[in-house]
């Protein structure tokens, strides 16, 4: 878990392995001069669940932090390719190599647009820098993902952007809440836009715009979130237990995807990573469960 925050032209970082107390005993006290940024929780995907790999990730210059939901598939190639280029890499995650690909674009951006080996796909019409890197950045990138991105350079901007990951803008009282889903934000507002995939988002003082990576304009109307946070949990099942249900092939899914490193034909268990010592001695497991969980157990 981490949390990146803006302000005074710099970005701070604090993050760290294992469980949300474990992020909040090493925060400090709000500072003034940060008036927005990102923070993520999530099992790790690439690499071992440590406080290198956890989220935010920098660039490698310093000026680019992400979050990022999904698998980047073509993370290998293009971090080779990076690594090329003089990018350095302090992660085993693929969603460092989202970090240093922009912070790449965004470099050459001062450079008059001398990009080698990957093909300039978007147009700068109408743009800043730290828009146009990203744009350039999403082009390249092969999986899913949920991102939300700021720029040192951009204080008071923030970029999200969706392909096969949910993501959702709420619309507050002078404030704004980029999210996973209506569940994270239903208590903070009840008006929100949903991206579509290949959509980004702008966000900064003067409002919010959207656009395809493609630099192509979308008008979004604001929705009315309907539902409580139950409701919004349950969908449109009648209880808990069918949900579960119908979700099983999504879930497997997603836990294995994770997990299984193809590569080295080797699983990876990210919760019981930091125990395997104790795991090993153990001569005996006992099992507590409620209901469909006994099975899974």
């Amino acid at each position: 878990a981490g949390v990146a925050l803006l302000g005074s032209g710099a970005i701070r970082i604090k993050k760290t392995s294992g469980r949300i107390s474990a992020l909040e005993a090493i925060l400090d006290e709000p500072n003034t001069a940060e008036t927005f940024g990102i923070g993520h929780t999530r099992w790790a995907t690439h690499g071992e669940p440590n406080t290198v790999n956890a989220h935010p990730h920098l660039d490698y210059t310093g000026k680019i932090a992400v979050v990022h939901n999904g698998i980047i598939e073509n993370y290998g190639t293009l971090k080779t390719w990076l690594q090329n280029e003089g990018a350095e890499f302090a992660s085993e995650t693929d969603t460092e190599v989202i970090a240093n690909l922009i912070g790449y674009f965004y470099a050459k951006e001062d450079e008059g647009n001398r990009v080698s080996s990957i093909e300039h796909r978007a147009s700068s019409i109408g743009q800043n820098k730290f828009e146009q890197a990203v744009q350039r950045a999403l082009g390249e990138l092969h999986g899913t993902y949920g991102l939300a991105i700021v720029c040192s350079d951009f204080p008071d901007m923030l970029i999200g952007a969706k392909k096969g990951s949910p993501l959702i803008l709420g619309v507050g009282d002078n404030e704004y809440i980029l999210a996973s889903d209506a569940a994270a934000i239903v208590e903070h507002t009840t008006q929100a836009i949903y991206l579509a995939d290949d959509e980004m988002v702008t966000v900064g003082p003067e409002g919010f715009h959207t656009k395809t990576i493609d630099n192509v304009t979308v008008t979004k109307d604001l929705r009315q979130i309907e539902f409580s946070l139950e409701q919004i949990e349950l969908g449109d099942f009648a209880h808990h237990m069918l949900k579960e249900i119908f979700e099983q092939p999504k879930a497997l899914s997603t836990c294995m995807g994770g997990r299984i490193d193809q590569k080295g034909h080797r699983i990876r268990l990210g919760g019981i990573d930091s125990h395997l010592r104790e795991l090993t001695r153990t001569k005996r497991l006992i099992l507590t469960a409620c209901g469909t969980a006994f099975h899974a157990g």
